[in-house]
Formats: C-alpha cells, structure tokens, sequence
C-alpha cells in the first residue's frame, strides 16, 4: 500500500506541540486540570485518584487531615522543663524585672498626727470683753469714755504709773472706789490689758521697765486665770517729740515699748502695738489722729476699740503628718 506523504507543515506543529503539553500537564494536575482549563464541567472531570498513574509508590495525602486538638494543646508544665536550643549572643533579649511603684499614702489617715499650736490675732466680738479689765492712765480714761469695748471694766486714772498701781485708787464701775489689790480680791478677770509708762519714761530706762516687769508678774499672781495683753504705749507726734515736755520724747517710749514686749510669752501674756494704726511710718504718732500730740480725738478712741477688737490671741491647731 502506498502512504500518502505528510505535509512539512504538520511536522512542524507536531513538533511543537508535544513540549507545550508537557508543560501545560505539568501545571494543571494532569487531565482533569487541562478539562478545567478548558471549561468542562465538574461533574465529568475525572478525580484526583483516576489521574495518578499505576506504581506510585507515595499517594498524595487526603486534602482535610484528622486533627486531634487535645493532643495538639502545649502542656505548659512540659515547656517549662524544655530546654531551649542555644541562642545566639546578638539575639538575647535582656528583660528588667519590673518595680511596684510606690504607692501615696497622703489618702490614709496618719494614726499618730503631730499637732502643733500656732498663734493668729482674730476680731472678737464684745462678748470677749465681758470679762476683761483695763488698766492705765489718761488715754486709757478716754479709751473707757469712747473707745465702745462693751462691758469691759477700766482701772485708769489720769498721770497713773507703773509704780503707783498697787498703792492709789481708782473708780470702777460696779465697784466704786477702790484700790487694784481691793478689785482683784473681788473680782476675777479672763484678760487684762496693761498700758503704762509714758508718766515715767523720762526715768532711767532699766528702773521702768524693772518696775513694769514686776507689776505684769504681780497681776498674773493676782488673777492667774487671765489672759494679759502688754500694751505699747502709743507714741506722740513728731512736733510734741521733738519739745520733749517732761522728758517724752518718742526715741525713749519706744526703747521702753521694745523692754516692755520681753515681758511676752505668747501663751498667757501677749504683746499688741497700736503703733501699726496710728503711726506715721517714721516713727511718730500721725498728726491726723491728735490735736495735743499726746491724746487721740475723741472719735478715734473708737477707732482704737475697734483695733483693740481685732487683735485677740487666739490659738489654732494646725496638723503636721509625716506621710
């Protein structure tokens, strides 16, 4: 039988084809993958297993093991006893341990507060001098006449000094005529203000304030339930200093003012100076405030009580916790 002779052409292309499919198998998974390529439908491609060729010895695993997840779950006791594989140096990680940050305690309470003791000057109303008594001389007198201090009794008379408070006598309200001893032996007081010394500051410096000095400690055996107050003597004005009537001159009252304040303890005897008020910032009683020099006008003996109301010793209680 004669063969009819093929075309060149189909040799060619022949040719060519057998690597393309071999390739094109390689990559699609066998026939099946080249029906899915093509579009074939599901149902008539040919499974995974009728691809495989007879003599494999290594079958494909199934697509969706068995798992059993509770034998797959660490045991953290096995982790701890693991030893790791050895780390290079440059891949330890140093870890520091963390630290409790303290914790503020100002919230709690201190069990054992330090309480300390502190000593203002407040405003009192009149009631705080039901119980209180004054003593000194004429500008005390006019201190009694218009200075509104409520019920508070005065034993003041005009030139009256330290030296003559035990032995002259004196009309007090309620009490009539009556010496300092003769009223304290009648009477008992809560505060007592003291205000002497300008009738006897041209004496020797250290004989007033001596005489003062005792005559503060002889009230506090008197009345030792009182508080007492040691009252600067207010100044004069600059023209009265400077004729030095009598020896009063402001550069002795107030050596005698600063004498006078040794006398506070600042638990029962305290010191108040009116000379904050009235003074004229050089040292000297303001002219605004008198005509003589000497005595306030009569409407700022008020303004003197009011000062006085202001100035109470008072102790506060001021807690100190060393937390």
């Amino acid at each position: 039988m004669k063969h009819k002779r093929q075309s060149p052409i189909f040799v060619i292309l022949l040719l060519i084809s057998i690597p393309i499919a071999s390739i094109i198998l390689s990559h699609t998974e066998g026939p099946g993958g080249i029906m899915r390529m093509i579009g074939f439908p599901e149902d008539i491609i040919p499974s995974a297993e009728a691809d495989e060729l007879p003599g494999n010895e290594d079958p494909v695993p199934s697509a969706d093991p068995i798992v059993n997840i509770e034998e797959n779950i660490p045991n953290p006791a096995d982790e701890a006893n693991e030893k790791p594989d050895r780390v290079a140096d440059e891949d330890v990680v140093q870890t520091v341990p963390l630290v409790e940050p303290k914790r503020r305690a100002h919230a709690i309470a201190d069990p054992n507060p330090i309480i300390e003791r502190k000593l203002v000057f407040k405003e009192a109303d009149d009631s705080y001098f039901d119980d209180a008594l004054f003593i000194g001389d004429s500008r005390s007198v006019g201190l009694e006449a218009y200075g509104d201090l409520g019920k508070a009794k005065f034993f003041c008379k005009v030139s009256l000094s330290t030296a003559g408070i035990r032995s002259v006598s004196a009309s007090v309200k309620g009490y009539g005529n009556v010496t300092l001893a003769q009223l304290f032996s009648k009477a008992k007081f809560g505060k007592v203000y003291i205000m002497l010394g300008i009738n006897e500051v041209a004496s020797k410096l250290d004989t007033t304030a001596g005489s003062y000095k005792e005559r503060v400690d002889w009230v506090k055996q008197q009345q030792p339930d009182a508080v007492v107050y040691v009252m600067a003597n207010m100044l004069v004005t600059e023209a009265r200093s400077n004729k030095n009537i009598y020896g009063v001159n402001n550069a002795r009252l107030r050596a005698l003012n600063e004498r006078q304040a040794e006398n506070a303890d600042n638990e029962t005897v305290f010191y108040i100076d009116c000379n904050e008020y009235f003074g004229d910032g050089k040292g000297n009683l303001s002219p605004v405030y008198s005509g003589d020099g000497v005595h306030p006008y009569g409407k700022y003996y008020k303004t003197w009580g009011q000062w006085i109301k202001e100035h109470v010793a008072v102790f506060e209680e001021v807690v100190i916790s060393e937390w």
